[in-house]
């Protein structure tokens, strides 16, 4: 689990399937909430 300051700074953001993924290199992240903060976790590729 990520929060969004502990993302590479390379990572673009992509929209697949209504869902804004963080993608930096091969790696994909996907945000969730845990309460109102925003974390993000590896996933695999959409």
């Amino acid at each position: 689990m990520f929060t969004p300051a502990q993302l590479p700074t390379h990572c673009v953001q992509v929209i697949q399937y209504n869902t804004a993924y963080m993608q930096g290199g091969s790696t994909w992240y996907q945000p969730q909430y845990q309460g109102s903060d925003v974390t993000y976790v590896v996933v695999n590729a959409p």
